[in-house]
């Protein structure tokens, strides 16, 4: 290496250095979100997650099915934590990076046509801390702040072999796969002089994923996380909060608890219904539509291949007839039950009086509310009507193409049917004139 690289090096280190703050992981909290109609698929998941028979948590379940509720089913810990009394704790093999798991099971009141699942991640203590270290050794990565998206990768995988509800069950064109929140804690975050703080730690923020709209609440830093789902150019991934542990009074001594438990209460309370709503439209619009979307193309090419070759009978289009048939009422049963579940959503969020950070906070001369950014989320809701308007218009319109292309080929056949019955009947009428003509010659003959 020459002297001029290694001094190059040498000042970016510094630089890099000037910029840090003292920062940990705390924890990740994921949300999975199940239709009612997958309740038994579920609960088959939970119990071999938990090693419970499925009855029994059937039973604690059933009996509060008829409005909002939430509950905790289990701890998850890994097998070299020491012994709980609580019969609630279950030992597993999880990922390194992840000590404690807290599975809560829910329902939201407003929400009847699908259940949630929580899941409470804490990061062991060794796997917490050691950010600064690797942003001042590299200075570059290909995502994110990496150790988090990494252990939110781990853990996603590990309860995706149990439970799979919407987001668990699809990969997508991403790494992440859940909506979640991510937890930190620093030092200390200068709320009344957060320009001059991010100027300062800008770099160090950027490599965190914290430099974009930032709220403040209570003693948290909150703003979107960088990653996207479903697709890489997709909705954003979930939030980050940062607490700053000099703003924070703390009621025990385990901290990073304390804080994982206070950010999953708001989240139940606060934003849940917004994330529900908002996630599962967007999976709609980027997973399932797509699909049906697929399979309208796939049908209308085949159409088109059969006019080309100019197939007008009935035979060849028969099948496509069929199927879009077939696809045209699976649709308007499909569509039917999303336009009232997005009537639902949007009834029941219409009632909120919207949500409001504690404090604006300016990132790059610029100062957007994330909590009421995050409400203005229900168009989501209007896209996906939107969507499902235009995908039954398109069936509708090539049903209609298909269904006059047989009309036509049934038209045609009966034409050809009936020049044949027409020239059959002439045969028929000329060999019942040849068979007279030979009559009354043979007459003929006799008589002479």
């Amino acid at each position: 290496m020459s002297d001029y690289r290694k001094k190059f090096e040498q000042e970016a280190s510094e630089r890099r250095k000037n910029e840090l703050f003292n920062v940990e992981n705390a924890g990740i909290v994921l949300l999975e979100i199940f239709p009612v109609e997958k309740k038994a698929a579920m609960l088959e998941g939970l119990a071999q997650l938990l090693e419970r028979k499925a009855p029994l948590i059937e039973e604690k379940v059933e009996g509060v099915l008829g409005g909002g509720w939430e509950q905790n089913i289990g701890y998850l810990v890994s097998r070299d934590t020491e012994s709980f009394p609580d019969e609630r704790v279950i030992k597993k093999d999880l990922p390194a990076p992840i000590s404690f798991v807290e599975v809560s099971f829910g329902k939201h009141y407003g929400f009847g046509f699908c259940y949630y699942l929580m899941f409470a991640c804490r990061i062991r203590s060794d796997f917490q801390t050691g950010i600064e270290d690797e942003y001042v050794s590299e200075g570059k990565f290909d995502v994110n702040e990496p150790r988090m998206h990494s252990y939110q990768e781990q853990i996603e995988s590990f309860l995706a072999r149990y439970v799979q509800g919407l987001f668990l069950s699809e990969k997508g064109d991403t790494r992440l796969r859940c909506p979640s929140l991510r937890i930190l804690i620093a030092d200390q975050i200068e709320f009344e002089k957060f320009e001059d703080w991010t100027t300062k730690h800008f770099s160090f923020l950027g490599y965190l994923g914290l430099i974009g709209p930032a709220s403040r609440v209570d003693c948290y830093l909150v703003t979107y996380q960088p990653e996207h789902l479903f697709k890489e150019a997709g909705i954003f991934s979930g939030l980050t909060f940062v607490c700053s542990r000099a703003n924070y009074k703390a009621v025990s001594s385990d901290l990073e608890a304390e804080v994982l438990n206070n950010v999953s209460s708001f989240f139940t309370m606060q934003l849940l219904p917004w994330f529900i709503a908002i996630y599962w439209a967007v999976f709609k619009l980027e997973c399932e539509l797509p699909n049906w979307e697929k399979k309208v193309t796939a049908l209308e090419s085949e159409l088109r291949q059969l006019l080309t070759l100019r197939k007008y009978r009935v035979g060849p289009i028969r099948p496509v007839y069929t199927q879009l048939m077939v696809l045209r009422n699976e649709f308007a049963q499909f569509s039917l039950d999303e336009e009232r579940k997005i009537t639902v959503m949007k009834s029941f969020l219409s009632r909120y009086k919207g949500l409001k950070s504690d404090q604006v906070l300016a990132v790059l001369k610029t100062k957007i509310d994330i909590l009421d950014d995050l409400a203005q989320g229900t168009r989501f809701l209007d896209e996906e009507r939107d969507r499902l308007v235009f995908v039954r218009r398109k069936i509708a319109s090539i049903f209609d193409q298909c269904k006059q292309f047989t009309d036509f080929a049934l038209q045609s056949s009966m034409r050809t049917l009936t020049i044949v019955a027409v020239f059959l009947g002439i045969l028929a009428l000329i060999a019942s004139f040849a068979k007279e003509f030979w009559y009354l010659l043979l007459a003929l003959i006799a008589w002479l």
